[in-house]
């Protein structure tokens, strides 16, 4: 059972006061999610969680009532409808009341799983990156806030230092790390910040 003890809820608004509060939180958690609607997704941060929904940071504004997808591991998957926005937060509704404390630990020991890659987006999308002052062009592949795959990069050398462009003033140091495949493995120097991307 989830446990009583905590006050406040994600779905609740954040100037809409104690009487909207109608399932005990889990205290602030901080993980990581992928989320989608319709055809779009990405990533998001898990501020907290409650037995009948989801306070999320996404990388990007959602439309509220929108139907969402919520993956906390590759097979946990959460759905429910946006009942508030502000700025990049929102509150999800979940469609059905779960035990949040038990999908917690199942996402957790999911994640950890020796054969598990941990959350990634996996993205068809084009990218620019820079290199020794030349931009070159590639297809985005998959993305952790950690690392990416890009497609299409020519005679990319292991270490070989480079900037990822997500955006005009969202320009990421990096490095290539090896390659699988045909796709070329970038790490960043520090992990992407999800109130900087964009959806997918």
């Amino acid at each position: 059972m989830a446990s009583q003890q905590h006050g406040g809820n994600p779905l609740a608004s954040p100037d809409c006061g104690m009487s909207r509060r109608r399932w005990t939180r889990f205290p602030t958690i901080r993980r990581l999610a992928v989320i989608s609607y319709g055809r779009v997704q990405g990533l998001a941060r898990v501020n907290n969680i409650s037995d009948g929904g989801v306070g999320l940071t996404v990388a990007g504004k959602l439309p509220k009532k929108a139907t969402l997808s919520i993956r906390l591991a590759d097979d946990l998957v959460l759905t429910g409808r946006v009942a508030w926005t502000h700025g990049k937060d929102c509150g999800v509704i979940l469609d059905e009341k779960i035990d949040c404390r038990l999908i917690l630990s199942v996402a957790t020991k999911s994640n950890c799983r020796p054969e598990a890659r941990g959350l990634t987006l996996h993205v068809d999308a084009p990218i620019q990156l820079i290199v020794d002052e030349r931009r070159l062009s590639g297809k985005l592949r998959e993305l952790t806030l950690h690392s990416c795959k890009v497609e299409g990069l020519i005679d990319m050398q292991r270490n070989q230092p480079l900037k990822v462009v997500f955006g005009p003033d969202v320009i990421k140091n990096a490095f290539v790390c090896g390659t699988e495949g045909s796709c070329a493995v970038i790490l960043f120097c520090e992990p992407l910040d999800i109130t900087e991307l964009g959806m997918f």
